[in-house]
């Protein structure tokens, strides 16, 4: 205490000159001001870190104008995963110091304040989508953006739904919203955030339905044929009754002048209803029409002679007729090297003969070498020019043959004679016997005849020898009888 020091009595009735008087010190004390120092309260968002610098307080009592210069503060909500749920917290005051004030000249109470944690804001967002129509659409309950979560925490799921889903949705109305609501699940706690829900939209986009146009064709010049084809694709079990309206038809661009060519021929007319579908033309639609050019026509074509069937004639017989020609070599040869036309089938069963004649034999053909020798119709006559063309001399394939065998006058020839005895083998050879005979005969009858003739001349010579105008008569004349006998 402080010393509270007398003197000087003075005034009143008494006479301080009738008064020995001394002083005796009293004692003053000095009780502590009372000092309140209050938090001050607080508040802060969920997912906050509050972070306190010591000023947030308030006193109470200080004197003289005193001040504080910090206080400590503490409250178990600073932290950022503080739940709402708890709030508020205590935030506790204490250790007041600094300033100008003497905390000894103070009874110092503290009082705490309070720290409110707020929820955040949470927005849940449902993703837009869009599916074609005729599809279902399910969500998984994962179809949501989320802004405003905090401490990285997630939202296991959201309750999603949408009057579009349903397979039977139609275009025309859309797009759907697409509700979502009841985030729950997933790190986060509800409790702490204010959450509001934004709708997304579900599009639904036309199916396709195909025009296929039917393969098409015509010449250069001539009118389109009537198109026609099919529309596919489409959905819910409808058809083009029941999902369209409209005439289904297929058209082209080309037109009767347009040149040969492929063609578009594409499918219209129709029109979706509730614009449930779009349509689209098949790819094969840009070929579909097939203009082909005109062949110029063939003015009066030779008609072309009938195939002769083949002559079956045993092996053995043919080689026994070609051994007897005065050539057989050269008729041989002649067929071989040119005439390719010849169509016979040799009798395999028959004796086997040499290579060469089994060669000549088998040439496969067409053209009767009968008919072309024999020359008796106009239809023959051409035959005749076409072996000619390839270079076959026929005059000496004539000679090649026996003269028993071959007479242009009686119109016969090789294949004539063969066909007379086919099927009777020993016939048609005893036929090519006496026709060899009678070649001989009359072989033997030319030299005779030929020999008379020599014999007639030199004589003649000599009798008329000294004769000049006869012998130059009878020269001439014997001259042209040599010439009648040789033709």
């Amino acid at each position: 205490p402080y010393s509270i020091v007398a003197s000087l009595a003075t005034g009143g009735t008494f006479n301080p000159a009738n008064y020995s008087i001394s002083y005796t010190n009293g004692a003053l004390t000095v009780n502590p001001a009372s000092l309140t120092v209050a938090a001050n309260n607080a508040n802060k968002t969920y997912g906050q870190t509050v972070t306190f610098t010591g000023s947030e307080f308030t006193p109470t009592g200080l004197q003289n104008s005193e001040t504080i210069g910090s206080v400590s503060l503490t409250s178990a909500g600073a932290i950022n995963t503080a739940n709402v749920g708890s709030s508020p917290y205590s935030i506790v005051a204490s250790l007041a110091t600094g300033g100008t004030f003497n905390p000894a000249n103070y009874s110092i109470s503290y009082t705490n304040g309070a720290l409110t944690v707020n929820p955040a804001s949470l927005t849940v967002a449902a993703n837009n989508a869009n599916k074609t129509y005729g599809q279902t659409v399910t969500f998984s309950g994962s179809e949501f953006t989320p802004t405003g979560l905090q401490n990285s925490e997630t939202i296991g799921s959201v309750n999603l739904t949408s009057a579009g889903a349903i397979s039977t949705a139609n275009v025309s109305s859309s797009p759907y919203s697409i509700v979502a609501s009841l985030a729950t699940g997933g790190t986060f706690n509800p409790a702490n955030y204010s959450i509001s829900y934004t709708n997304g939209n579900l599009t639904v986009n036309p199916a396709t339905l195909t025009y296929t146009a039917n393969q098409a064709s015509r010449f250069f010049g001539a009118e389109n044929p009537a198109f026609s084809g099919t529309v596919s694709g489409f959905v819910l079990g409808q058809t083009q009754s029941t999902a369209t309206t409209g005439v289904l038809a297929f058209i082209t661009a080309a037109t009767v002048s347009s040149n040969a060519g492929q063609y578009a021929i594409n499918g219209s007319g129709l029109t979706a209803n509730l614009g449930n579908y779009i349509f689209t033309q098949a790819a094969k639609n840009a070929s579909a029409l097939t203009i082909n050019p005109v062949s110029p026509p063939i003015p009066n074509p030779k008609p072309i002679p009938p195939v002769p069937a083949p002559i079956n004639i045993p092996r053995s017989v043919i080689v026994s007729v070609i051994s007897q020609a005065p050539n057989h070599n050269t008729y041989a040869d002649t067929i071989n090297n040119g005439l390719r036309n010849v169509s016979i089938t040799v009798n395999e069963a028959a004796n086997p003969v040499s290579s060469r004649s089994q060669k000549t034999m088998e040439q496969p053909g067409y053209i009767n070498i009968e008919s072309a020798l024999t020359h008796n119709t106009l239809e023959e006559k051409a035959k005749e020019n076409e072996i000619q063309k390839m270079g076959i001399d026929l005059q000496k394939l004539r000679r090649a043959l026996p003269l028993s065998v071959v007479s242009i006058n009686k119109k016969e020839s090789l294949f004539s004679k063969i066909s007379s005895g086919l099927g009777e083998k020993e016939n048609v050879l005893t036929s090519w016997k006496i026709s060899f005979a009678l070649s001989m005969i009359i072989l033997a009858l030319l030299l005779f005849i030929s020999t008379l003739g020599m014999v007639y001349i030199v004589i003649r010579i000599k009798n008329i020898a000294t004769d000049t105008f006869v012998k130059t008569v009878s020269k001439t004349h014997a001259g042209n009888y040599i010439k009648k006998i040789k033709h």
